[in-house]
């Protein structure tokens, strides 16, 4: 049930039946600069998503959409303004998704995974909030994008990537 829509070559979907779909806005690599860029503060820190998001998709049977190769710095998906300017169909992935999900299971879950240049393993949810007291807390000009039903499933999650060596954080990022 994907969105019949043209997609670039550097963008993957990966179908999955759970409910669960997972994005990876910044897979791509900037190229190598040249000595004329050298002062050029534009760089790339989501190293290795792509690679992340489709191993994930496939151990979580996820469905995926993931940036395999364009630069951030040219057209950004986690953007909006770049988003309705130079790639509206991503809208029409992410609701074509969203919307299947919520036929199949009654809800549904959307994960955009991005990294950052650290060097242990660790994951920060982002959900625009943070968790005090087992309370939400608006982290800036924030609203929580999940509802307070779905700290278990939050917990459980952090869980899983506790028992294997991978501390898990709540908007500390």
């Amino acid at each position: 049930m994907f969105a019949d829509v043209e997609l670039p070559d550097w963008l993957a979907r990966v179908a999955g039946e759970a409910a669960l779909l997972l994005v990876a806005p910044h897979g791509g690599r900037r190229a190598r600069a040249s000595a004329l860029e050298l002062d050029d503060p534009r760089k790339v820190n989501d190293l290795h998503t792509a690679e992340l998001t489709f191993e994930l998709a496939a151990r979580l049977r996820a469905r995926a959409i993931v940036n395999r190769s364009e630069d951030r710095n040219r057209l950004d998906l986690n953007r909006v303004s770049d988003v309705r300017d130079r790639a509206p169909w991503l809208v029409d992935l992410l609701l074509d998704d969203t919307r299947h999900q919520l036929a199949t299971d009654g809800h549904a879950t959307v994960l955009f995974i991005h990294g950052w240049n650290a060097i242990q393993p660790c994951c920060d949810v982002g959900i625009g909030a943070r968790l005090a007291g087992g309370s939400f807390v608006p982290v800036r000009q924030g609203v929580p994008t999940v509802p307070v039903s779905f700290l278990p499933r939050l917990a459980r999650f952090a869980g899983v990537y506790h028992a294997g060596g991978i501390g898990v954080t709540v908007g500390d990022r």
